[in-house]
């Protein structure tokens, strides 16, 4: 067995998924995360876009009865608010976002735990536009109270039906106010403070305008690859 557990975690280079499925063959091969049943499951949830620091963007969260599903919805404009009375602190607008609130107001633990899996799956009717996946996690080394890090990677759809669309966990990239952090750095998959969809404009993103995103569940998953 011990040969085995070394061979495996030799060929797959600490893929610690693989070995959370060795050591904890019970372990299910898919768990829920969050899964949109009734309105009172988007409270779970916040919205966040430019117009909190003196952009015109718009953005709602609403609960569809009919199709079991929350709505992510509104306009991306890359225009500046001339009457904002906060504190401005945009070089540029047109972003608009959603993401769960920290695990500790709504589930027992402080963070979800995503260190058995390798996947996490969105299943959205999307209009087509590229929408990024976040994951925020807790820097293994920073002390307490620091922001956390901004794992990302894409959401490609087509268009007008209904998709899982799997995001491997290997595949999400650290960033940092939009940049991509080029050094090596490995997630704290075990204390992942927030799970998020948004979405922006300029450098050849996409151009402004209405979105609409419909999302009925977010689950994470386990491959049998051993």
């Amino acid at each position: 067995c011990v040969l085995l557990l070394l061979h495996i975690i030799q060929q797959h280079k600490f893929d610690m998924g693989i070995l959370f499925a060795v050591l904890n063959p019970s372990l299910p091969e898919s768990q829920s995360l969050f899964r949109f049943r009734s309105a009172k499951d988007c409270s779970n949830w916040e919205i966040f876009s430019d117009a909190d620091m003196g952009g015109c963007s718009t953005a709602s969260l609403e609960y569809d009865h009919t199709q079991e599903s929350v709505v992510f919805s509104g306009c991306l404009s890359e225009e500046f608010n001339s009457g904002f009375e906060g504190r401005r602190t945009l070089r540029r607008t047109g972003f608009c976002g959603i993401r769960s609130l920290p695990p500790d107001e709504w589930l027992a633990d402080p963070y979800i735990d995503l260190e058995p899996f390798h996947t996490i799956r969105f299943k959205v009717l999307s209009d087509g536009r590229p929408y990024l996946a976040s994951l925020r996690t807790e820097n293994w080394a920073a002390p307490p109270g620091s922001p956390p890090d901004l794992w990302q990677s894409f959401i490609f759809c087509p268009p007008g039906e209904w998709r899982e669309m799997a995001l491997p966990l290997k595949d999400f990239l650290l960033t940092w106010r939009g940049r991509i952090i080029e050094q090596p750095a490995a997630m704290n998959s075990q204390r992942i403070v927030s799970i998020g969809l948004s979405l922006a404009v300029g450098d050849q993103l996409q151009e402004a305008g209405d979105f609409r995103l419909e999302m009925k569940e977010i689950r994470a998953t386990r491959e049998k690859r051993y």
